[in-house]
């Protein structure tokens, strides 16, 4: 399975795409956050990354959806969806749209 992925995926677009997608929001989120509160921040991030990964991969198991293309062969192919994008985007929103609604916020 190795071979495949290191013939077949490795360093391809989507590989590069996947590797910027786990990376960048976390440099962003480094640089852009408020230090004060950097400890409720990542605890609502951990929170995302909870039920991202749960509420996925009950969506991969009922078929709903699947991913092609693996970052690292023995991770999930998921991983710069559950514990990069979502969780960063959730504690931007926690910290500079703090006043919206948090079932709007949830829905979104």
């Amino acid at each position: 399975m190795t071979d495949i992925w290191r013939t077949h995926v490795l360093f391809t677009r989507q590989w590069w795409l996947g590797v910027g997608l786990s990376i960048c929001p976390w440099l962003f989120w480094i640089g852009f956050r408020d230090k004060r509160a950097t400890g409720q921040f990542l605890l609502s991030g951990f929170m995302m990354i909870i039920v991202s990964s749960w509420l996925d991969q009950l969506g991969i198991a009922m078929g709903l959806w699947h991913y092609h293309w693996e970052v690292i062969p023995f991770m999930p192919a998921n991983f710069p969806w559950n514990f990069s994008l979502l969780p960063v985007t959730v504690m931007f929103l926690h910290q500079y749209k703090s006043g919206i609604h948090p079932l709007f916020k949830a829905l979104l």
